[in-house]
Formats: C-alpha cells, sequence, structure tokens
C-alpha cells in the first residue's frame, strides 16, 4: 500500500485566471484532476512509468478539495511536481505554490514555487522541525511520533 502524501497548492493571481485553472482542473477526480493537466495516452504501456515522468507521482490525486485560493488533495508516494510545473506553464501569469508531506512524518516534504512553467524556488525538509511544520501545515493537525521514531 503507497504512503499517503497530502498536497497543498496555492494559487496566486488574477480571479479570472484561477477560475480558468479551477475549470481545467475538475474532473472524475475531484477539483484537482491531474488527467486534466496532462491526461495519460490510451496506447501507453507502462502507464506508472508515464505518470513518475510526467506527473511527479505514480497515481491520481483523491480526497481533493479547494477553499478560496489554495487546493488541497492527496497522491500516492510523492508530490506532483512535474504536473504543477506544467499547469504553471499553462497559465504563466500566476504563481503555484505547493507544499507536501508524506503520512511518514520524517519523509518527504517539502514547498516549490514555479512560474511561467519554470521552478522559481524548491525546499526539500531535511531537519525534524522542517518535517514537523509541514506535516501539521499541510495535514492539519499535530505531528506525533514516538521518540526512537525520530
Amino acid at each position: 500500500m503507497a504512503n499517503h502524501v497530502c498536497n497543498l497548492l496555492e494559487v496566486i493571481g488574477d480571479e479570472a485566471q484561477q477560475q480558468k485553472v479551477y475549470d481545467t482542473l475538475q474532473g472524475p477526480n475531484g477539483v484537482f484532476d491531474l488527467q486534466k493537466i496532462l491526461p495519460v495516452p490510451d496506447a501507453c504501456a507502462a502507464p506508472g512509468h508515464w505518470k513518475m515522468r510526467n506527473w511527479g507521482t505514480s497515481g491520481n490525486t483523491y480526497y481533493s478539495e479547494r477553499t478560496d485560493d489554495t487546493y488541497c488533495f492527496d497522491t500516492p508516494w510523492s508530490a506532483p511536481l512535474a504536473a504543477v510545473q506544467e499547469l504553471s506553464r499553462r497559465f504563466p501569469d500566476l504563481i503555484f505554490i505547493l507544499k507536501w508531506s508524506d503520512e511518514c512524518i520524517s519523509s518527504n516534504a517539502g514547498q516549490a514555487i514555479y512560474g511561467a512553467g519554470e521552478t522559481l524556488e524548491s525546499f526539500f525538509a531535511e531537519t525534524d522541525e522542517e518535517f514537523r511544520e509541514l506535516y501539521e501545515t499541510c495535514w492539519g493537525m499535530p505531528a506525533s511520533r514516538d521518540e526512537e521514531d525520530w
């Protein structure tokens, strides 16, 4: 079973452009559907490999919701960095700030900022404090673990 990664994507910029993003992302998986950014080709022989290369994660989103200018969604194993970068290429007048945290708390957490298809900034958590802060931001609850797990 995959680790769940909670993602928060804030979209900054013109409201009309934000509405276009929202309209683009609507799909069977909710308000943030990776198939709407880059659909898996029908004739794809290795869809899992394609998804990792083109989305940055091995599967589509689940449990997606939107509040104002922020999308919250889960992905399996990793954050969809490549898909968000592609989204920023399509909407070059907006800034996309993605924060993510693995349910495992002490691994796979960070933040990336995209604009016009470029990575403007990226940060991958390295310290316990950074992991805990991102976990609490993304999952909306305190990070608690036994000391031997840290």
